[in-house]
């Protein structure tokens, strides 16, 4: 794919041992394409598809939170009862 077209670029090992290689299709008229930092602008983009599947989002984190809350006030309602 390298060198077909400057509006596509393959990422070859993005960092993730069960993806091979990622390609990038840009958008004509793309900054990226302009500036000629496509390859860059493409791993970055890769790497930021990696680590969102690792890191849990800050939703999940004060979902998990209130639930916590909301068990510890129903375990100590029912002490005092």
């Amino acid at each position: 794919m390298k060198g077909v077209r400057r509006d596509v670029v393959e990422v070859q090992e993005p960092g993730d041992e069960n993806i091979e290689k990622i390609l990038v299709f840009f958008k004509p008229g793309c900054p990226a394409i302009k500036l000629g930092t496509q390859e860059e602008t493409a791993r970055t983009y890769a790497q930021k598809l990696i680590t969102w599947h690792r890191v849990p989002s800050k939703t999940w984190i004060w979902a998990i939170g209130a639930v916590l809350v909301v068990a510890g006030v129903l375990l100590a309602v029912q002490w005092l009862l």
